[in-house]
């Protein structure tokens, strides 16, 4: 990794600027975990009141942090989350840092190497991150409406998830993440006139409409244990709500309809919070997150039929979110469980396991004395599964033949499901050592366990 933008001799301000990013190199969590070089810039702010920018609150240094990072990001570190919350650990590291009473604000930009723009970028202003104070910690993250500023490349496919379990903690009511998320009150458009109760009322009406017809197609996914469906259509829900959102947010409302709209944005929000949760739970085949989104689902419901009854219009009908029932694959072997089966003569009672893993990012295979050493590519690792296969008892009858396996289940008849992908075993030649199978598949920073059928 490299850095560079400060020139020559350092000076205190940009040695501290570096140590702070150093720090907060050390605990990336997201796509800045993929960083193969970056570029620390800093440059001299106007502190003229009559010319400078009034967010930046008099400080004379900005700072620019670029970071390169691999061109084949994991699920998870393609996603808003994994780039708000390196971002977020970056402008925590360096406002806590004695740099940080300088400092009018810092630029985040996420790129691949043999690109000139960036993919995603998020700027924090001096202004927006004292509005924190003792909430933002380095354990928790800003999310996209907390940001003074982001541009995120519409073909790069980032997809909108965020971690609603790790975001700044906010006190009830939608602008207590951001500014701009409530709505404009009593501001008038350019005209001096506030939206009229019929438009309201309309957008309000549509809108309930589509978030209703999104959560309907999410349910019926997950009925069908259809996850890559669910996953595609909690993506689009998420994104609707947050255009939606922004279209709300600038819309001139007349202030006895300011808390109309604040509670229907609050109803938006939690949509978008149920549809991260799906999401996560259908790309990740993990049942708990759909259920947590189920009960977002019906806080957007009540939020938006409160905002309804309000303006004295008919309610939506609260949908009844379906589950997907038991577990996500019903016939797989999860961890430490046991298959039991008779053979093909019915004469013995025999078990499969799945009894441990492994992981790993490279292997050594051995042939005639020699090593022969397998190392995963860039960003990926080597599951190792093991599968203990017992004879339990023969059930009597026929010969003493009948007491032995001749025909153990092969390899090539087991399917390991590993992130919600199923992946046929392999065994390389020869095996390696202690290693029965193993896949490869992209590393992710959370402790995913594979299954077996």
């Amino acid at each position: 990794m490299q850095s560079s933008g400060t020139g020559g001799d350092s000076s205190e301000y940009e040695e501290t600027v570096l140590n702070a990013f150093l720090r907060a190199a050390d605990r990336f969590s997201g796509a800045g975990t993929g960083m193969e070089t970056y570029k620390i810039e800093t440059f001299d702010l106007l502190t003229d009141p009559d010319f400078a920018n009034p967010a930046f609150l008099g400080r004379d240094k900005g700072v620019k942090v670029s970071i390169v990072y691999n061109s084949s990001p994991s699920v998870l570190e393609d996603t808003n989350w994994a780039h708000l919350s390196d971002a977020s650990t970056i402008a925590y590291e360096m406002y806590d840092s004695t740099a940080g009473s300088d400092t009018g604000y810092v630029t985040v930009s996420y790129m691949f190497a043999d690109k000139k723009s960036p993919r995603f970028q998020t700027s924090l202003t001096a202004e927006e991150a004292k509005r924190f104070n003792g909430d933002w910690t380095e354990d928790n993250y800003l999310p996209l409406p907390a940001w003074s500023a982001v541009t995120i490349d519409s073909s790069a496919n980032i997809v909108p998830y965020e971690n609603i379990d790790t975001i700044v903690p906010a006190v009830q009511g939608i602008d207590s993440i951001s500014s701009d998320a409530i709505s404009s009150g009593s501001v008038t458009d350019e005209y001096d006139l506030y939206i009229s109760k019929d438009n309201l009322e309309g957008l309000l009406g549509r809108y309930s409409t589509e978030m209703q017809d999104h959560i309907q197609k999410i349910s019926g996914y997950s009925t069908d244990s259809d996850f890559t469906g669910m996953a595609d259509a909690s993506e689009q829900m998420m994104i609707q709500a947050a255009e939606i959102e922004d279209e709300i947010t600038h819309l001139p409302i007349a202030p006895q309809y300011a808390d109309v709209a604040d509670n229907f944005l609050e109803g938006v929000r939690n949509y978008q919070y149920a549809g991260s949760y799906f999401w996560y739970g259908a790309t990740f085949t993990e049942i708990d997150p759909i259920k947590t989104g189920n009960t977002y689902v019906q806080k957007g419901f009540s939020n938006n039929n409160n905002a309804l009854e309000a303006l004295d219009m008919q309610t939506i009908e609260t949908a009844v979110f379906e589950l997907p029932n038991g577990k996500l694959f019903p016939d797989a072997i999860y961890m430490y469980e046991n298959h039991v089966y008779p053979d093909s003569k019915k004469k013995n009672d025999i078990s499969v396991k799945f009894s441990s893993l492994s992981y790993s990012r490279m292997y050594t295979l051995k042939q005639d004395d020699k090593n022969e050493k397998n190392v995963a590519g860039y960003g990926y690792k080597y599951v190792f599964p093991v599968i203990e296969i017992h004879h339990l008892g023969f059930r009597g009858g026929g010969s003493s033949r009948d007491m032995i396996i001749t025909t153990p289940p092969d390899q090539k008849d087991f399917t390991i499901i590993y992130n919600g992908e199923e992946y046929k075993s392999i065994t390389p030649p020869p095996p390696p050592t202690s290693v029965e199978n193993w896949i490869r598949q992209p590393i992710l920073n959370q402790p995913d366990i594979p299954i077996i059928r």
